[in-house]
């Protein structure tokens, strides 16, 4: 509909809101959309114009301290809107918290220990919560009848599917395996060896201890006890490729290895987000640089294992 400009004549009509001279020649249907507080933007689709011909309306007409006004009020009031909403909210998850772990003292220690997991997972748990009461109370039994069960012995009949998991969700709740920690077992020489070979890879000694399946505290102890930590720079995954600031800290080796893992497995992006409790977004730069970090990864694998035939980014520590 084509828009008609209002032509007034008294003095009123040639002050603006805030007393600024304006032009006469006015159109009803825009002055309404400006005292709505609307953005140039909008205002612009709304009225078949460009937001440059928006604002210089505004401008021009001498509205453009009351319509900043009117922008400022709307902002506020949507602010405080989000504000109650949010509070509203965070309400009711404090209620449902505090319902949930009611429930879960009444059921006991393994349901306790379930519900001290999952909140403990940024992007909650890949197992269901029965898998983890059940872990949990076959963990109590075990302890209070004198038994030591292994990780195997563990996650029978759980659904949990490896045993390094297993040791994950006891660590993330404060228990140790019943045989001890893993962090205990010895360092073979090849897995020494391959230590001393990782400093030519200028990988971090996280990334290093992952692929090698031992505590980072024994890479990082023994390089510096060899004299082989000599301060280089060390690389990641962003220096092979372009990541976005927000996500240079938590792209790693490790988790480009796990995520790669994942997608050869069959899960899909959900399923994989929730194993490695990471981000879509996260997960999404990865799959997207999967042959240049595959790349990257085998490599290193076979200068930590050159007796061993590698041709896929990821290892069964199991079986080293």
């Amino acid at each position: 509909m084509e828009e008609k400009p209002e032509e007034m004549v008294n003095a009123v009509s040639k002050v603006s809101f805030d007393g600024q001279k304006r032009n006469s020649r006015r159109f009803p249907e825009r002055d309404a959309l400006i005292a709505e507080g609307l953005s140039c933007r909008r205002i612009a689709l709304a009225r078949g114009m460009t937001q440059a011909g928006a604002h210089k309306y505004i401008i021009k007409t001498g509205q453009q301290d009351f319509w900043k006004k009117r922008r400022q009020e709307v902002y506020d009031s949507i602010k405080n809107s989000l504000s109650e909403r949010i509070d509203s909210l965070e309400v009711i998850l404090s209620l449902i918290d505090s319902k949930a772990t009611e429930r879960a003292i009444q059921e006991g220690w393994p349901t306790q220990k379930a519900l001290e997991y999952v909140n403990s997972r940024k992007h909650g748990s890949y197992y269901s919560f029965e898998d983890l009461v059940s872990l949990f109370s076959k963990y109590e039994t075990a302890k209070n009848s004198g038994r030591k069960l292994s990780l195997d012995r563990l996650r029978e009949g759980t659904g949990i599917r490896v045993n390094v998991d297993v040791a994950q969700i006891l660590k993330s709740v404060g228990l140790e395996p019943m045989f001890g920690s893993l962090d205990r077992h010895p360092v073979s020489k090849e897995k020494k060896d391959a230590m001393k070979k990782s400093v030519q890879l200028k990988m971090h000694h996280a990334d290093v201890s992952y692929f090698l399946g031992v505590p980072s505290y024994i890479v990082k102890n023994n390089l510096r006890l060899w004299g082989l930590n000599d301060g280089k720079k060390l690389e990641n995954p962003c220096d092979i490729f372009t990541v976005p600031k927000q996500f240079k800290r938590d792209l790693t080796y490790r988790l480009a290895s796990e995520a790669l893992e994942a997608r050869d497995i069959g899960l899909d992006k959900s399923q994989s987000c929730q194993l490695l409790d990471t981000s879509t977004e996260l997960l999404d730069i990865v799959l997207e640089n999967g042959d240049l970090l595959t790349n990257k990864i085998v490599n290193a694998l076979r200068t930590l294992y050159p007796r061993r035939e590698i041709n896929k980014p990821y290892v069964d520590f199991r079986n080293y």
